[in-house]
């Protein structure tokens, strides 16, 4: 990379996508644009959203796109299309929002990187590369650690009358939209149920010293950790690190199961954009 390539990092998740137009590890321009998910987000919304950063587009030498769904050549081509609308001269690098977060964690170093959303995902990383994934599954069948999977818990332990503080029960009335019948309606016939069980998790974070709520904040990430963080070989890794609102916001019980699993070297990053403004300023 020359010194005067102006790159553009794009960090697309299905709610957001950040936009960051940099020239020597500084961003001189950035935006925000809807939500982008190369596997599922229909084609005009997506030529919408890229039209919306068009600005940015132009002005790039390179670009490098991370996103949600950019899994296979099917659906970074989706993308690739639509950047090569405004500037066909710039180089391309089209990847997954986990290898997105694994380079802002690690940079050219190595770790478990981790994305702690509505969902969850990790990957054993080094060498710039992913060495492993462990599929999270989706919210149905996985996503431990996930806010879906922490607000399903809560709203099990509500609805069952595990748990019965008043206070947890008014904030919680008041964000799921009423009681059971409310409830049930969201999560069955909604669309939008994973989401609508993340948004339960600020109520798990304000009461989190709740015996109870302590307890499914704890066998919830601890479940993340048996099923994915386990599951690779951490003889070659001591460190850690987490992406995502969710994990900062559970940043304390995070680092206590870090430690757990020997993973002393411990980071938590709310967005990967400024790893990945440093990452490729030296890459």
């Amino acid at each position: 990379m020359s010194a005067t390539d102006k790159y553009l990092i794009a960090d697309a998740g299905g709610t957001s996508t950040q936009w960051s137009l940099c020239l020597n590890g500084v961003a001189e321009q950035t935006l925000s644009t809807g939500g982008i998910n190369a596997s599922v987000t229909p084609t005009d919304i997506l030529t919408r959203e890229i039209w919306n950063a068009c600005e940015l587009i132009e002005k790039a030498d390179r670009i490098y796109f991370y996103g949600a769904g950019c899994v296979s050549n099917e659906t970074n081509n989706r993308i690739a299309e639509q950047l090569s609308l405004y500037n066909t001269n710039a180089l391309q690098e089209i990847a997954s929002d986990m290898l997105g977060a694994a380079r802002a964690l690690f940079g050219n170093s190595s770790g478990i990187a981790c994305i702690l959303g509505t969902g969850s995902n990790s990957c054993a990383y080094s060498d710039g590369i992913i060495q492993k994934n462990i599929s999270p599954l989706g919210y149905i069948l996985g996503d431990e650690g996930g806010g879906a999977a922490l607000g399903k818990r809560l709203v099990k332990a509500v609805l069952r009358e595990e748990i019965t503080d008043s206070a947890i029960l008014s904030d919680f009335r008041e964000a799921a939209g009423g009681g059971i019948a409310q409830v049930l309606q969201h999560v069955y016939r909604l669309p939008g149920a994973n989401s609508y069980l993340a948004s339960l998790c600020p109520i798990l974070s304000k009461h989190r010293n709740h015996p109870e709520v302590a307890r499914i904040i704890r066998e919830e990430f601890a479940s993340f950790f048996a099923n994915c963080i386990a599951r690779y070989d951490l003889r070659h890794y001591d460190s850690i690190g987490f992406i995502g609102s969710l994990a900062k916001a559970f940043e304390a019980e995070l680092a206590e199961l870090s430690e757990e699993h020997g993973l002393t070297g411990f980071t938590v990053a709310q967005s990967p954009m400024n790893g990945l403004i440093n990452y490729h300023s030296k890459n």
